[in-house]
């Protein structure tokens, strides 16, 4: 069944592992679950402080 995107926005990687743990692992596709592993090895900080950069660094340029 081909999937419709709903909405598309650029999220950091801690923000994305953020929303892949809020899904039980069972639930989840292996891309899915290799981004979650991939996430989970490199995300060194958290979510709001992730954003909060970003954030900070768009308004510089």
């Amino acid at each position: 069944m081909a999937r419709k995107i709903m909405m598309e926005k650029a999220i950091t990687n801690a923000e994305a592992k953020g929303v892949l743990e809020k899904v039980k692992e069972e639930e989840l596709g292996e891309f899915q679950r290799r981004t979650l592993d991939f996430t989970r090895r490199f995300s060194k900080i958290p979510a709001d402080r992730a954003a909060k950069l970003v954030e900070a660094k768009t308004m510089q340029f």
